[in-house]
């Protein structure tokens, strides 16, 4: 989907049509996914990435409507959320009932503010976390068995080896991004 993104910036540079573009991208993405036959968990939630382009681009227009009609908007996403969650079998209603899910989050969060430093630092790393989290728990199951009660160490273990390797990514994927934006500043000068 990053690459989508990049695809979609250098072919134009007005934000409507690139968010066209995404979204056409993430629709043949998962429509291919589903013909080849790859799981489910591969194309469950892709519709998110779009929507979150659309929220960027269309931010406070969503945030005037939350405000102006707080009460409805909320009432409407958990309405929303409760009818599709039965179905979420379905990959085209999961991806659905996943933005709305993320709508609510984007309502509840215009309204309730958590300050709390260990959910803060969680959502600096959340995508890396989120990308990352298995390499760990594949690793560490070829080695240790959840057998004999150690469900819960490894289940630790692979848990701060996520921490620690997320944290890492981050720090290098951010000297990549300085010098992939320093690249394209310099050729776009010349």
């Amino acid at each position: 989907m990053y690459l989508s993104s990049y695809v979609a910036a250098m072919i134009t540079s007005d934000y409507k049509k690139q968010l066209f573009l995404v979204s056409v991208f993430a629709c043949i993405y998962f429509s291919t996914l589903v013909y080849l036959g790859f799981p489910s968990r591969f194309y469950c939630t892709i519709m998110c990435y779009p929507f979150g382009t659309f929220l960027s681009i269309y931010k406070d227009k969503i945030l005037k409507l939350i405000k102006e009609r707080e009460w409805i908007v909320g009432i409407i996403c958990v309405l929303l959320i409760g009818a599709t969650y039965k179905f979420r079998a379905n990959d085209i209603i999961m991806n659905i009932s996943s933005i709305e899910f993320v709508l609510f989050i984007v309502w509840f969060l215009y309204f309730f503010e958590i300050k709390n430093n260990v959910l803060y630092f969680l959502g600096q790393h959340g995508f890396s976390i989120f990308i990352l989290q298995r390499i760990p728990a594949i690793l560490i199951t070829r080695h240790i068995s959840f057998e004999g009660g150690y469900k819960y160490p490894i289940i630790l273990i692979d848990f701060v080896i996520t921490i620690i390797i997320s944290v890492l990514f981050d720090l290098v994927l951010d000297k990549v991004d300085k010098r992939f934006v320093a690249m394209i500043e310099g050729i776009r000068k010349s």
